[in-house]
Order: structure tokens, then C-alpha cells, then sequence
């Protein structure tokens, strides 16, 4: 929220209005994830808060599983966001897609973020999180602060740095008191994440290195994806129609 409100202290006109209809799409769909992952990951979690060898187990699987499933859609985003901009809002406004990109891998990591104050919160370590959650608001601002005041042109990438220090304040936080490696953590989180990474680039590539035609490209995206949900995520262990089953039953349950 406050960081609406110092685009329009610090950015032109202009440029203020971009940031502000990307960031409608970013919380329209970041945000929205991180909120829904965080409803429905807790109800199950503090089941198991009493065993922590069951509750790695169970935080482990919905760590894999849904940076996995949703982040290609995050970075589908980022590849149409000219598009997706000009669909929602008309083309006067296409300037917003670069920003609407930098958004979508921000919302990465707040959807990371997300889900370990979850497994955190699930724990009862509620003192501690109070604590991580001022001290690492207090820099994600002051980066925010910082960027629009020395170098407004790179605020998108303040933003995203600053959704990189709220993932690792709560990654630290979960590590160490779930006994958890934080470099393993770490290590693992790039693995999941890598595979929508790949996504992007290929289409990116596609889409605006070798300027292929926007049909071709939706083409193409498309059976990427269906190749990549029903074929590769099985080298992961995970059946997709399966687990999306067992998270609408979760969402219902709770």
C-alpha cells in the first residue's frame, strides 16, 4: 500500500500511472495466490505442528508442488504483458507491460514469502514472526525509498529486491526453527523455480528475440505448457490434475 502511494510522490505523471496499472494486475494475481496459499496451507499444517518430522514432510511437499504449478503462469504473464495491458486497459497504456513484467518476478518470491509465513505461523511462533515480519518491512521500504529517490528508472527492481529480503527474512526464520538447512532450502527453492524460468526464456526468446507472430507464439506457448504440466512435472513426482484436486478439496475443507 505505501508503495502506491510514494510512486506518486517520486515518479512523473507518466510514469506513475504505468507502475499503478501494473501493480493492479500484479495484486490481482500475486497477491491473490500468496493470500490463497496462505488460507489454505495453515488449517493443515498445525495438524502436524506437534510433529515436526511429519510437518517437514507435509511443508516440503506444498513447497515443491505449488511454486511448480503456478509460477509458469506468473512468467506467462510477464511474457504478454504488453498484451495483457493493452487487453485490460487499451494500447495508450502498453508502457505499463515492462513494469507488469518486473511485477510478475517479484511475485515470485511473495508467493514463497507467503507460503513459509504459513508454515511459520503454523508452528506458533508468532512472537518471533512479529519481529521478522517490522525488521524486514522496515528494509523492503527503505530499498523502495531509496531506488525512487537515487534511481526512480529502476524502481520495478527495487521492488522486486525488496520482495527478495521479505523471502529471506521468513526462509531464515522457517530454518531455524524447523532445524531446516538454509543453503538446502535455498538450493532446493532454485530448483522449483528454474523449470518457469526456462518457460520464459524460451517463450521470451520467441516471442521478442526472433519476433515470431503473436498467433504462432500463443501456439507455441501453448503446447510448451501442456508439455510442461502433463510430461515434465511427472520427472517431479507430481500429477497434475491430482494435485489440483487435492488443493480445491483442502480449499473446501477449510
Amino acid at each position: 500500500n505505501i508503495f502506491s502511494t510514494l510512486t506518486g510522490k517520486y515518479l512523473n505523471v507518466k510514469q506513475a500511472g504505468y507502475v499503478s496499472h501494473s501493480k493492479r494486475i500484479n495484486d490481482g494475481l500475486s497477491y491473490s495466490i500468496a493470500m490463497t496459499m496462505g488460507t489454505v496451507t495453515f488449517p493443515i499444517l498445525t495438524k502436524h505442528k506437534d510433529n515436526l518430522v511429519t510437518f517437514k514432510e507435509e511443508t516440503h511437499s506444498i513447497y515443491k508442488t505449488i511454486p511448480l504449478i503456478l509460477f509458469p503462469f506468473l512468467m506467462l504473464t510477464a511474457v504478454y504483458s504488453t498484451e495483457i495491458i493493452s487487453l485490460l486497459f487499451g494500447n495508450q497504456w502498453t508502457e505499463s507491460g515492462k513494469y507488469l513484467t518486473g511485477f510478475m518476478f517479484a511475485g515470485i518470491f511473495l508467493v514463497l514469502e507467503a507460503l513459509l509465513y504459513g508454515f511459520i505461523k503454523a508452528l506458533c511462533v508468532v512472537d518471533r514472526l512479529a519481529f521478522v515480519t517490522i525488521y524486514k518491512r522496515i528494509i523492503g521500504i527503505g530499498i523502495i525509498i531509496a531506488t525512487m529517490i537515487l534511481f526512480p528508472r529502476f524502481v520495478i527492481e527495487g521492488y522486486v529486491l525488496s520482495s527478495l529480503v521479505g523471502f529471506v527474512a521468513n526462509s531464515l526464520l522457517f530454518c531455524k526453527i524447523s532445524n531446516t538447512n538454509f543453503t538446502t532450502l535455498l538450493q532446493e527453492t532454485a530448483i522449483y523455480i528454474a523449470p518457469s524460468g526456462i518457460v520464459f526464456a524460451l517463450l521470451y526468446t520467441a516471442k521478442v528475440l526472433l519476433s515470431i507472430d503473436l498467433i504462432w507464439s500463443l501456439v507455441l506457448s501453448w503446447g510448451l505448457i501442456v508439455i510442461y504440466y502433463f510430461v515434465f512435472l511427472r520427472f517431479f513426482g507430481i500429477k497434475i490434475l491430482d494435485s489440483i484436486k487435492r488443493l480445491i478439496g483442502n480449499s473446501i475443507a477449510c
